[in-house]
């Protein structure tokens, strides 16, 4: 089944050279898990950044563990997080 959600990437773990598997908070489906296909032409990698929020489009079935995601847009990058020390030891708390 094809769903639009919303998420928070919370972890990125590298899988093989052109893919990685990220754990997200979504919307509709609370703690999921992808893999990602890491495109040349777009630094997918770099949309995962720790609690940015991101619009995506998976692939869901309720069978498995680990899903896939078919399309993936920026909402919002925190941009001070990494350069406040008491935003990133709570940012790193909750991941």
């Amino acid at each position: 089944m094809l769903v639009s959600t919303r998420a928070i990437a919370l972890n990125t773990i590298k899988f093989a050279d052109n893919k990685f598997i990220a754990k997200v908070y979504t919307e509709k489906f609370g703690l999921q898990s992808y893999i990602v296909y890491e495109n040349s032409k777009k630094r997918t990698s770099r949309m995962f950044s720790h609690l940015s929020i991101l619009d995506i489009t998976v692939f869901n079935k309720n069978n498995r563990e680990l899903q896939q995601i078919k399309e993936i847009s920026l909402n919002y990058i925190p941009q001070n997080i990494a350069f406040d020390i008491r935003k990133s030891s709570l940012a790193m708390f909750l991941i």
